[in-house]
């Protein structure tokens, strides 16, 4: 049984670490584990054994997730998924992550690279969840935030996510994130990923 791959990208402020941090609400209590460069949660849903990429600890800081991750973590990430993806012991199991730090055309093309190299009944499960919001709503959270990226940084991030939704549409489901409904929406679905895996 293989390991499904759960990666949550979107633009900056389109709600992504919130959206895991309802998915997952005990998660800044949880340890952090640490591989080399790579740092994870273990968590249980559902009857399934889930590890968060990334540092959701409760630090103070505003960056949760892979964004306080190095930005040289995309190897260990990928050796340590090859790795789960051949043991035993990860079988059934599902590795989620969410932000730009994993989110890259980088990241999946190692994945397929890895897919290449196990046999089929082996082979990771990719899913990825893309988050959408509107302007006003992207401009009011980025306000609300006190970001300070400027507006040519902003735009490059949304090309490059809308690139990947192109390249990797098999893959890729998009989902609008505007509000709190849709976000649990999204909180629904990924349960259902989940528990189908």
């Amino acid at each position: 049984m293989a390991i499904t791959l759960i990666g949550i990208g979107g633009e900056p402020a389109t709600g992504k670490s919130t959206l895991m941090k309802r998915m997952f609400p005990q998660i800044h209590h949880t340890t952090n584990n640490t591989i080399k460069l790579l740092r994870y949660h273990q968590l249980e849903y559902g009857g399934k054994q889930v590890y968060v990429l990334g540092d959701y600890t409760d630090n103070g800081t505003a960056f949760t997730g892979t964004d306080r991750l190095s930005m040289a973590v995309m190897p260990e990430a990928v050796s340590t998924l090859r790795i789960w993806s051949m043991e035993t012991l990860f079988d059934g199991s599902v590795v989620m992550f969410e932000g730009d730090r994993l989110f890259s055309r980088k990241f999946f093309e190692s994945v397929i690279e890895m897919q290449k190299e196990v046999e089929p009944e082996k082979r990771v499960d990719v899913r990825l969840i893309v988050l959408r919001a509107g302007g006003d709503e992207l401009d009011s959270r980025h306000l609300d935030r006190g970001d300070t990226q400027t507006e040519s940084w902003l735009k490059g991030r949304a090309t490059k996510v809308n690139r990947l939704c192109e390249m990797y549409s098999h893959w890729i489901e998009e989902r609008e994130n505007n509000n709190q409904a849709q976000c649990l929406a999204t909180v629904e679905r990924l349960s259902e990923i989940i528990h189908s895996c």
